[in-house]
């Protein structure tokens, strides 16, 4: 089932910022240059941005691959579900969610009142980086919809994180009005509120950007920035660290850089 045309009974659709083209700004030869691994996408057609209240509505998580999110009537909502094929790395089309291919599945729990969701595909449970970028922002739709204020519980990705409560705790939202989707996988609201994803092929919107550094960056009256700073992976748990990083450091301290590992900092 798609958003469009909206369906009052079921679906109400809300538009915060119309379609669009994202374009990225990088030469020519440095497009040449990337490795075909990740060659950046130069431009992106945006649907626009928008904020969606499914009356009666459902989120069912198969795994971090296959979220479902269901109307009142029964209907996978494409534009705001996610299924992800891993060995393409590409997004499928929501009649492949996993969802389909079960033959049955637990009663969900119930929530009474409006429940706004976080969730923004598998990355943001576990990867700092795309609960950043990918989840946080859609606080800045919910707020431009007017309703930031009526929520009565968040569906976050995985609160057992500590950034994660970090970051909702900044925003005031207490302990008492999350949903940990790491533990309830099928959950039904008398109203479910999603957003539209933020992060397309690599393109982040400015808005989001913008939304994130107004919302944690204090103005600074310095205006010189002389410092020179590495951030380390040594301590990152799994994913992408610097094989030589002690030979590397060892160097990059005769320049001057000041070296950091950030995990035991909060946010």
């Amino acid at each position: 089932k798609n958003l469009l045309p909206n369906d009052p009974q079921f679906v109400e659709y809300l538009e915060i910022n119309p379609p669009y083209v994202s374009t990225l700004s990088f030469r020519a030869e440095f497009i040449e240059d990337c490795s075909p691994y990740s060659k950046p996408i130069v431009s992106v057609q945006y649907p626009g941005d928008y904020f969606v209240t499914i009356k009666e509505g459902r989120v069912y998580t198969h795994d971090t691959k296959n979220t479902a999110v269901i109307s009142g009537d029964n209907y996978l909502i494409d534009e705001v579900s996610f299924q992800w094929n891993g060995e393409r790395e590409k997004m499928k089309d929501g009649n492949e969610n996993a969802i389909f291919m079960l033959k049955g599945f637990t009663e969900p729990k119930k929530y009474p009142g409006k429940v706004f969701s976080l969730l923004a595909g598998g990355s943001p449970k576990f990867y700092y980086y795309h609960w950043l970028i990918e989840s946080m922002p859609k606080l800045y739709l919910l707020k431009q919809s007017g309703q930031f204020d009526n929520v009565d519980y968040f569906l976050v990705p995985n609160y057992e994180y500590r950034y994660q409560s970090e970051y909702i705790d900044h925003f005031g939202i207490t302990g008492d009005k999350i949903i940990n989707d790491e533990l309830e996988y099928h959950i039904k609201a008398d109203e479910l509120m999603v957003c539209s994803y933020v992060r397309l092929e690599d393109h982040h919107p400015k808005w989001a950007c913008d939304f994130l550094y107004n919302s944690f960056i204090t103005p600074s009256p310095i205006t010189k920035r002389d410092k020179l700073i590495y951030i380390g992976r040594g301590d990152s748990a799994v994913n992408r660290k610097v094989i030589n990083e002690h030979e590397l450091t060892d160097v990059l301290k005769s320049y001057g850089f000041e070296i950091h590992f950030l995990t035991g900092l909060s946010v």
